[in-house]
């Protein structure tokens, strides 16, 4: 009897131990080895050979956990980091994004300028008026030429120049500097014919005067003719220079323009018209043209008419006409004529 209690239980413990080893496989995985099962055991939880389960130990389950996770960044850990970190980023990619991106600004068009009031009737006439006093006052043509023609060619502009200065104190305070000017030379305009492209100059009270008058070739270049003239005791005596304009401005050309004489013409002329003036040679003879070419040289005067822009080519004493001298447009060149008894 009592040999069959202690085979029973012998069976109840090999029965026992079968049933925890079962246990053991179903708890590690079926089909893994023991030594396998026992490593991947060792994070799982621990069973007794009794059958019963230990307390699960946190501590040692937190601590992998971190250990797993370490790798990562630590901002990643810190939020507060990974916030400003992400902050920054964005407001870098902002800040990029508004340089490359400029900002238009609206412009306001501007508002269309008022229509002007048409000008009433007296308006009108007034402005009219006064286009007219400025045109009037505006120089024009030999005038105009006459304002810019150099003085070394125009003696009696010198002449009135040191007659102004000469009237001006002659202290130094009081003292003033004349000026070769436009208001100045305009003082001693006699007469012009701006039409007719000519002007007389003279100095008041003088006997002296200058006569200018322009003529005008195809292309447009202009010849002005200047007479200086000279009447003391009403015998007048006068000569004749020629000047073209250039783009370099005004230059001598009298030797190309100068009338060329026919001294025998001359002689006969002036005898004849003697003659017939005093009905005797004397006075003639007394004036030794034929013998001296010099006194009939100072006698033949040149006179520019304002009448029609001619030379008349005279002897001063008679005085006797010789020649007329007209410009020629289509020749371009003057055009000498005798004046015949």
């Amino acid at each position: 009897m009592m040999q069959r209690i202690i085979i029973c239980l012998l069976a109840l413990g090999i029965s026992y131990s079968a049933s925890a080893q079962i246990f053991k496989k179903k708890t590690t995985g079926t089909g893994q080895t023991d030594s396998t099962a026992a490593k991947k055991d060792s994070t799982a939880t621990p069973v007794q050979d009794d059958g019963s389960q230990s307390k699960f130990d946190y501590k040692s389950a937190n601590k992998k956990a971190v250990d797993q996770i370490a790798p990562a960044s630590d901002n990643d850990n810190n939020p507060d980091t990974s916030n400003s970190a992400k902050s920054s980023s964005a407001a870098k990619s902002t800040s990029k994004s508004t340089t490359k991106t400029p900002v238009k600004t609206a412009v306001a068009k501007p508002k269309p300028a008022p229509k002007p009031k048409p000008m009433t009737a007296a308006e009108k006439k007034k402005a009219a008026e006064e286009a007219a006093e400025i045109e009037a006052a505006t120089p024009k043509g030999v005038e105009a030429l006459y304002y810019q023609f150099p003085l070394q060619y125009l003696p009696v502009v010198k002449d009135f120049m040191d007659y102004k200065q000469s009237e001006s104190p002659q202290d130094e305070l009081h003292r003033v500097k004349i000026k070769d000017d436009i208001s100045l030379r305009k003082q001693i305009i006699r007469f012009k014919d701006i039409d007719r492209g000519y002007i007389m100059l003279q100095k008041p009270g003088e006997s002296k005067y200058t006569k200018m008058q322009v003529y005008k070739k195809k292309n447009g270049n202009l010849i002005m003719a200047v007479e200086q003239t000279d009447c003391p005791n009403n015998f007048c005596s006068g000569t004749l220079q020629f000047y073209t304009k250039t783009a370099g401005g005004w230059k001598e050309a009298t030797e190309e323009f100068y009338p060329q004489i026919d001294h025998k013409f001359v002689i006969s002329r002036i005898k004849s018209a003697y003659k017939k003036e005093y009905k005797d040679l004397e006075l003639y003879d007394s004036h030794s043209y034929e013998d001296n070419d010099e006194a009939l040289k100072k006698a033949i005067t040149y006179q520019i008419s304002p009448e029609d822009g001619s030379i008349v080519i005279a002897e001063q004493n008679l005085p006797c006409k010789l020649y007329t001298m007209s410009w020629d447009p289509k020749k371009e060149k003057f055009e000498l004529k005798k004046v015949e008894n």
